[in-house]
């Protein structure tokens, strides 16, 4: 099969798609999956592998038409050891309406109950009756107390009724755990003399991932969600044979009669309808959320182009999705961007900002010439999209407009007089303070002088190589203009796709781990030797922060308060006396510069925090790295008040084959954040297939590592072996491979068992000869010429 992306032409069998991903492992399932040889790969993966091209050349509706025109089924949902998990939103909504399908078939249709497969719940006289039990006064307690109270006595149809209506109100809800839910359930089962346990149909209906987050209102709501949904049967119930079949078959009319249920829930009656009509009605439960979201896009429904109105807010949403997203491509997901942004995005606040712009060229005026959609002067981001949505024709699709909309946004409503654009010359790159709006939308600019790339973050100079239209970059150059030293809130940047792709790493983890640090400002990557912890905290030190903002130190037994903050040094006075003067440490020296430029982040690095005696070494600054706001006094000036800076961060590394996190002191543990880096757990599980992958090697040691880690086993977690070991070149050769695990692997674990296993027992269990003929052909064999063969590493996955 043939397509093209960027002008370029590639040409797939299915053949070559399987051949990539032999020796690859699987990444994490987003929405679409093929399945090679067992194991389920992500579609963009799948065809990234194939062509060379990076995840972001393919959208997921463009990588499932490629695939399943190479004759590969396609699935919508996560493929995985245990439960299958939808994972696009049509298949969640879909999936979530299928669980609820048991009660609501059985229930509409007045057939016996699901729960005892004998007796009819949904009658007038039986809703009537749990209606009656529920406005019982007097119960006292929770919900689940009170509802247990209201039943006792009452018939086997009203409990079990009970038992349904609550599993329709729990099922759909994200925030409640099913053994939560189902530990409901059996509760109000328990009311029953007999015994009766949840049938499997339901806890399996349980175990589906619901599709909306109620709240804590929707939570508390749920006795008068259980009384509406006990109103709705027992007028449901009412109605002749014909009008409720009419209903079944026609969501509009089902819809008519939830809404003759007096003292209106409208979650509860939104959620039902999303329950039984998944692709009419969105899994949206609050009616101000539906409202704000046809608002925000009503320039594009039809009505509004010819001077008529709708009011009808889910005929418009579904009139929205059908002009959207036709096809069902898009699979739209309201509360995620870029939807989310259109109808949720709180106003900016007024602070100065970065900016890269793919137009801005040194020395002139900053425009948007080249975006084919330039709206008219406006201030705000609503009468933009109103102004652009309501001209549109479709030529454009949808996404490409709403990135149009954005691309305006910023320039004409959230760029501000004194922000800073950043431009790439032959001289080093440009930075210029921005100036006000003119008369045909160009924006004028004062240049400074050029300055180093080291001047700044590799985030900066990743979102400079990849051109974007428009983005707002968090970092600003210090100024020496006063007049523009505003109060600016100290963000650290997104990870780029080129840095994560520098790194190995999902970007999706890198920016949990930058938001980790911007909330916390400090964190401690802890893992087993060999999982990176140090390279990745001077990658993301040099990310966010230019050359000369970061420092590293390292703690060890003997390092000192004196040595970390400051103290008195041994020097020589002008008169040639030995004397003793004050001198600041590395983290005095930061401190400072980071209160000079408190625009630019600083980093400061404290590998091997676990080796010192962290109490000691700290000392006063323990209150400062929880109370950034606060002064102290210091040790050896005591005159002085001292503060950290908000804009200084602090990244620990620990490697817990020498000190379990649990012995670390409390205070440290409190005012830190600990992310775990693990051999057996990802972003490190498949860095070293990754890594062999993007450098070409014909051969991964992954399939090796995890053999070894297998062995040492769950018990000694913290002495497992990362890979960095092996992301040598001589890991490449047998006898490079016979050096690593001789000198570096094997020590370790001489270490780790001295007083278990002999020096001798090591080597039987553990040592390379052993592992891979163990391994029955499953790793890759040495050869003769001292490179290992070229084989397929799938078998052992």
């Amino acid at each position: 099969m043939q397509f093209t992306i960027d002008g370029s032409q590639y040409e797939l069998t299915q053949e070559s798609v399987r051949t990539a991903l032999a020796s690859r492992e699987p990444g994490t399932i987003n929405t679409y999956s093929i399945e090679v040889n067992g194991r389920a790969f992500p579609v963009k993966q799948a065809l990234a592998a194939a062509t060379g091209l990076s995840h972001d050349a393919f959208q997921s509706p463009r990588a499932q038409r490629i695939l399943s025109a190479l004759g590969f089924p396609v699935h919508g949902t996560r493929e995985g050891k245990d439960e299958q998990a939808p994972t696009s939103s049509r298949a969640r909504r879909q999936a979530i309406a299928d669980a609820a399908r048991p009660v609501l078939e059985t229930g509409l249709h007045q057939r016996p109950s699901v729960f005892d497969g004998a007796t009819i719940t949904w009658t007038a006289d039986t809703a009537s009756a749990l209606r009656r039990a529920l406005e019982t006064s007097d119960a006292e307690g929770t919900f689940r107390e009170r509802l247990l109270s209201q039943l006792a006595g009452q018939t086997r149809a009203v409990v079990l009724l009970a038992a349904e209506l609550c599993f329709l109100q729990r099922l759909p809800l994200l925030n409640v755990r099913a053994e939560t839910k189902r530990k409901l359930l059996q509760d109000i089962l328990d009311v029953l003399a007999d015994g009766l346990q949840l049938p499997d149909e339901i806890v399996d209906a349980l175990a589906t991932p619901g599709t909306f987050h109620g709240g804590q209102g929707f939570n508390q709501q749920i006795p008068q969600h259980v009384q509406w949904l006990a109103h709705f049967v027992e007028l449901w119930a009412q109605l002749p044979d014909q009008t409720r079949l009419e209903a079944i078959d026609d969501p509009w009319a089902f819809r008519s009669r939830t809404l003759d249920v007096e003292s209106d829930a409208a979650p509860m009656r939104n959620s039902l309808l999303a329950l039984l009509w998944p692709s009419t009605f969105e899994s949206i439960v609050s009616t101000s959320d539906k409202e704000a979201i046809r608002e925000a896009f009503a320039a594009a429904l039809p009505g509004r182009r010819d001077g008529t109105e709708q009011h009808d807010v889910d005929r418009d949403l579904l009139a929205l999705r059908d002009r959207f997203d036709a096809n069902g491509d898009l699979d739209i997901d309201w509360y995620r961007s870029p939807w989310r942004d259109e109808w949720r995005m709180a106003e900016p606040n007024p602070h100065r900002r970065g900016w890269v712009m793919a137009e801005a060229r040194h020395g002139e005026a900053l425009s948007l010439r080249r975006q084919t959609t330039r709206p008219n002067f406006h201030s705000s981001r609503g009468s933009i999209r109103q102004e652009v949505l309501g001209a549109w024709n479709e030529q454009l699709p949808i996404t490409d407009l709403l990135a149009q909309i954005d691309a305006a946004t910023a320039y004409l409503v959230t760029m501000q007089v004194g922000d800073q654009i950043f431009v790439r010359s032959s001289d080093g790159i440009r930075v210029g303070e921005v100036g006000d709006l003119d008369p045909i939308r160009e924006r004028p600019v004062t240049w400074r002088d050029p300055v180093s790339p080291a001047d700044l973050p590799h985030a900066v100079l990743d979102i400079l190589d990849s051109s974007p239209t428009i983005a707002e970059v968090d970092f600003l150059m210090p100024t020496p203009d006063p007049r523009l030293d505003l109060p600016t809130p100290v963000r650290l940047p997104r990870a780029t796709p080129e840095f994560a792709e520098r790194l190995h790493y999902e970007k999706t983890w890198l920016d949990d781990a930058i938001d980790l640090l911007e909330e916390r400002r400090q964190v401690i990557f802890f893992g087993p030797p060999g999982t990176g912890k140090t390279f990745l905290a001077r990658a993301l030190a040099d990310f966010i922060a230019p050359e000369g903002a970061m420092k590293i130190v390292q703690f060890h037994p003997s390092y000192s308060y004196e040595d970390f903050f400051e103290g008195f040094r041994p020097t020589v006075d002008e008169n040639g006396t030995a004397t003793f003067r004050l001198a600041p440490g590395p983290v005095r020296l930061l401190a400072k510069a980071a209160a000079e430029n408190p625009t630019v982040p600083h980093v400061l690095i404290i590998d091997e925090i676990n080796r010192a005696n962290i109490a000691k070494v700290f000392g006063e600054l323990y209150l400062l790295l929880e109370y950034r706001d606060a002064d102290v006094a210091l040790l050896y000036s005591p005159e002085e008040d001292f503060r950290l800076p908000e804009n200084l961060f602090v990244i620990g590394t620990m490697n817990t084959a020498d000190r379990s996190i649990s012995l670390v002191d409390a205070a440290i543990r409190r005012r830190f954040a600990f992310v775990e880096l693990h051999p057996g757990e990802e972003p490190v599980r498949g860095l070293l297939d990754r890594w062999s992958s993007a450098n070409d090697h014909d051969v991964s040691r992954g399939a090796l590592l995890r053999q070894l880690n297998d062995r040492i086993g769950d018990l000694d977690r913290d002495f497992q072996i990362g890979p960095s070991y092996l992301m040598g070149r001589s890991a490449r050769t047998s006898a490079g491979l016979a050096r690593i695990w001789e000198h570096d692997i094997l020590p370790l674990l001489d270490e780790h068992y001295y007083g278990r296993f002999t020096r001798q027992e090591v080597r039987v269990r553990f040592g390379l000869t052993a592992l891979v003929a163990d391994a029955a052909g499953d790793l890759d064999p040495l050869d003769d010429t001292g490179i290992l063969s070229e084989r397929d590493d799938a078998a052992s996955e």
